[in-house]
């Protein structure tokens, strides 16, 4: 049986830095091993969570992406972006890799949530979005736990960063995902992974996220936690050369 793998990444400089640089896209890019390939032909299902960031919000926006790319058997790539004139100092993601058919992963996107404080009139402080799995989960199984995760913001310096998701309506074909923001924030955008589930080894606990669980809020289990993330560079994290991240443990 193959296991769920696990792993964190610390990410830490300056996004945007030099004032001629700062209309420019700020990419990063490293490559994750798997500390266990999977098998050939079955690429797993990948999802990255911001669960630490600090930003310069004087006068700056809080811009930030990541994303799972070029997954295969072995491994995959971590993007992190920033653009503009943000300047991000650090951050901290976890990711998920799983080829377990009772494990589903997606994403999505809200934009132009807006505070009813705002200096920014247009918009709405609250979006929904209902989003459908992949695949139905089977009649005669469970209604899945769905936990929600930030994968990007950008929210405007002229307010706080103040932004919440939610998942509510969760049946075997979808959920709902909410977000809202509140006083003077104006969030351009916020992205979310998620991840839905009916595996009894794998449980969902949500670092900077919701969850939804029709029985109990878990975490995952502490068994595929510590056989999964190896306490190595490929297992736990990673760290860009001359950027001066760090793995953690």
């Amino acid at each position: 049986m193959y296991e769920n793998q696990t792993g964190r990444c610390s990410f830490q400089g300056q996004y945007s830095d030099k004032e001629e640089e700062r209309i420019k896209i700020k990419e990063y890019e490293y490559k994750v091993t798997f500390s266990q390939s999977y098998p050939y032909g079955k690429d797993p299902k990948v999802f990255i969570a911001v669960n630490l960031l600090d930003c310069d919000t004087n006068n700056r926006n809080t811009r930030i992406r990541v994303n799972a790319k070029n997954i295969t058997n072995k491994s995959f790539v971590i993007r992190v972006e920033s653009w503009s004139n943000s300047l991000t100092w650090r951050v901290d993601v976890t990711w998920f890799a799983s080829i377990d058919k009772k494990i589903q992963i997606g994403q999505c996107r809200h934009n132009n949530l807006v505070g009813d404080r705002s200096s920014i009139h247009e918009g709405k402080s609250n979006l929904s979005k209902r989003l459908k799995f992949p695949s139905a989960f089977p009649n005669d199984g469970p209604i899945p736990s769905v936990a929600a995760f930030i994968k990007s913001l950008d929210v405007d310096s002229s307010g706080n960063t103040s932004v919440r998701i939610n998942i509510s309506d969760v049946d075997r074909e979808g959920f709902t995902l909410d977000c809202s923001t509140w006083y003077d924030s104006c969030v351009w955008e916020v992205g979310c992974y998620w991840v839905a589930s009916t595996s009894p080894t794998t449980q969902l606990k949500p670092s900077i996220g919701c969850l939804y669980d029709p029985k109990v809020f878990g975490e995952f289990s502490e068994k595929v936690w510590r056989t999964a993330c190896k306490e190595s560079a490929s297992g736990w994290g990673c760290s860009p050369p001359g950027w001066g991240g760090r793995s953690r443990g």
